[in-house]
């Protein structure tokens, strides 16, 4: 009980900084429905955007803070800067990971159509070889505001030992007012991890949106329980 409370209060004064330190925003383009799934939209031209992440992990009582800075270079194409901290049970936040992504989406926007688009990211964990982390993105946005997301993802360290890994994340969602909620789903077939859940979104203001989502695990691998809580900013 005592590790859920330093996490929650950690969790809460990490956002509580995050919208302190935002100004009021202005039009919306890279707008997520999902924290573990992304979809074909990137940022336009020129736009910049934060983001404050928190994940959970059950299991080994893991805290995963990240913040991110990304802007649009053209009107398809998106880069990001992460930088990820870890800690456990009781100790406190260290640096864990720096991450460069990158984004480009295909096709125009049509509603009921398939839309795709590509995620290549770099990443450079503590102690860890080099990792690259591939994504073929799929959307569909219908008519009547259903969204559905669908990634194919393989990741590969720089290592002459390690194996490629295969994986996904897929989401669907339905909105009403300021409110989205859907279901995600991920899975990693390399350590067989599978993970289902609800995934919920606020537009708190303008330019500013949360989203929280928990998932619980499908096998024995799996973490009982993984959480994660975002919040979104986007400004010009």
């Amino acid at each position: 009980m005592r590790t859920a409370k330093v996490v929650t209060g950690r969790a809460a004064v990490l956002v509580g900084v995050l919208a302190a330190g935002l100004a009021a925003g202005g039009a919306r383009a890279d707008v997520r429905d999902f924290v573990w799934t992304y979809q074909w939209y990137t940022p336009t031209v020129g736009e910049k955007e934060v983001e404050a992440w928190f994940t959970y992990k059950s299991d080994a009582h893991e805290y995963e803070p990240q913040i991110e800075f990304e802007t649009g270079l053209t009107d398809r194409w998106g880069v990001g800067a992460y930088l990820t901290f870890h800690g456990e049970d009781h100790q406190s936040f260290r640096w864990h990971a720096v991450k460069l992504e990158n984004r480009y989406r295909f096709g125009k926007y049509r509603p009921g159509r398939v839309l795709h688009a590509a995620y290549l990211e770099i990443a450079k964990e503590d102690k860890e070889p080099v990792e690259l982390e591939g994504k073929w993105l799929m959307s569909v946005y219908t008519k009547n505001d259903h969204h559905f997301a669908l990634n194919a993802i393989a990741e590969q360290k720089l290592s002459s030992h390690a194996p490629l890994e295969f994986g996904y994340a897929a989401g669907w969602s339905k909105g009403r007012g300021n409110w989205r909620a859907g279901v995600e789903t991920t899975g990693q077939f390399t350590d067989q991890e599978f993970y289902v859940g609800p995934t919920v979104v606020w537009d708190a203001a303008p330019g500013t949106r949360v989203l929280a989502g928990v998932m619980g695990g499908l096998t024995a691998q799996s973490n009982d329980f993984v959480g994660r809580l975002l919040v979104q900013h986007e400004f010009f």
